[in-house]
């Protein structure tokens, strides 16, 4: 799937990520869940009630999923920095994140 966004200058980082981040309460949710049917499964159960909702390996897989790219990545940067006259921006959930940007004041033509 699709899983990153193409930007042309780094001032738009702040714009993509307010538009693409989950919100804080989706982020909760989905890492209480990820805890709970967890500690259910050392007690032998496979499914479980969640905030009114059943939970089970299904529901459990899309929630680690999801909490393993937002929820254990809270809290890091993107580091912008200039490395052989091209800026280079670096974050995400274990540095995978990478963008190379052209060299910063001039266009892609010179």
């Amino acid at each position: 799937g699709y899983d990153g966004r193409t930007l042309i200058h780094p001032s738009h980082i702040k714009i993509a990520r307010e538009a693409y981040e989950p919100d804080p309460k989706e982020i909760e949710y989905y890492t209480k869940m990820v805890e709970v049917f967890e500690e259910a499964e050392k007690n032998g159960l496979a499914a479980i009630t969640f905030e009114n909702k059943m939970v089970d390996y299904a529901m459990y897989k899309k929630a680690k999923v999801f909490h393993q790219k937002w929820g254990e990545a809270q809290g890091e940067e993107i580091i912008i920095y200039e490395k052989d006259g091209r800026a280079e921006v670096i974050g995400g959930n274990e540095g995978r994140s990478r963008l190379l940007l052209p060299p910063l004041g001039k266009s892609q033509t010179q």
